[in-house]
């Protein structure tokens, strides 16, 4: 009999499931034979081959670990589908996947870093540490406060001798005061004779009586007239070493403005005394028939006034003439 067309058929199938046996078969051998593992070492090949895996997959059958055949990539599960490998299933190259995996590694060490410095900082302070710091402030503390309660005694100290103890006027005058050279009376007018008497006399008075040598001398003022008389313009002055203290130099300058003014009130303003301290005051005031301009400066022991006509020396060219004065009348 001859074969029918469906017999035909079964046999090409059977050669065809054959020939893919044999070549899975074949397959299996070359792997065997291409593995560095000797197949008579039993702990080699068990660490090659992979655990069983208990994650079931997706139509609820276990992932087997049978090696698919040439055909296929994976493994076969047991309903007969091959699993996809997993180099088979990566989308990202090899390149991309090692920088993403040393940015990870980069990262996980950075983030260790920052852990170990902030449970550094954040770790408290102990009590030996806190005690010493204590002890260090202390000290610091003090030593300022030394420091400036020494600055203070010495400030307080200088201040203290500088109101108390202030130079002696020179006795006598000297020859020349702020540049300006020492003269007679013997071409002095009436006019001006009589307001130098009335001067003295009302000077004299706040020296309580004391019939002690004091500074006196009478300066010419080179480059000026006195109208009155038609010479040199001039200016006197008289001085006071007192024996014992004067008291506040303010109310000292208000007391000898007072008795220099005489019987016709004159109000008196402060000026600069300069830098020998204490304290000064000018003012206008009569003396006879003649305007004067007076000034006056007071220290806590020593006293004194200057007098010019006012038509030859305002008051407060006068002022201005006080500081400079002091410098030869009261030096120190």
């Amino acid at each position: 009999m001859e074969p029918s067309a469906g017999s035909s058929a079964d046999s090409a199938r059977l050669d065809d499931s054959a020939s893919l046996a044999s070549a899975r078969a074949q397959a299996t051998v070359s792997a065997a034979a291409t593995s560095p593992v000797q197949s008579g070492d039993a702990s080699g090949v068990a660490g090659l081959q992979a655990p069983a895996d208990p994650v079931a997959s997706l139509d609820g059958s276990a992932i087997s670990s049978t090696p698919a055949g040439p055909g296929t990539s994976g493994t076969v599960t047991s309903a007969g589908q091959a699993a996809p490998s997993s180099l088979a299933t990566a989308t990202e190259p090899a390149g991309e996947r090692a920088a993403t995996d040393d940015q990870a590694s980069l990262a996980g060490r950075w983030l260790r870093r920052r852990r170990g410095s902030t449970s550094r900082m954040a770790q408290p302070m102990t009590s030996k540490k806190a005690g010493v710091l204590l002890t260090v402030l202390g000290v610091l503390a003090l030593g300022c406060a030394g420091t400036t309660a020494t600055l203070a005694d010495r400030a307080l100290s200088a201040a203290g001798a500088g109101a108390s103890a202030s130079a002696p006027l020179i006795m006598p005058a000297p020859a020349q005061a702020a540049g300006f050279p020492r003269r007679y009376l013997s071409s002095a007018s009436q006019s001006a004779l009589l307001a130098i008497a009335q001067f003295r006399r009302r000077f004299a008075a706040l020296r309580g009586g004391s019939t002690a040598a004091y500074p006196a001398a009478l300066y010419a003022e080179p480059g000026r007239i006195d109208l009155a008389s038609d010479t040199g313009a001039w200016v006197i002055y008289l001085g006071y070493n007192a024996p014992a203290g004067l008291g506040d130099p303010a109310g000292t300058t208000g007391r000898l403005m007072a008795r220099l003014a005489g019987p016709t009130p004159a109000r008196s303003w402060q000026v600069p005394a300069g830098s020998q301290g204490g304290a000064a005051r000018c003012m206008i005031a009569m003396f006879g028939l003649t305007r004067m301009s007076v000034c006056g400066w007071a220290t806590e022991d020593t006293v004194a006034a200057v007098m010019s006509p006012a038509g030859d020396t305002s008051a407060d060219e006068l002022a201005a003439l006080i500081p400079a004065m002091r410098l030869d009348l009261q030096p120190g």
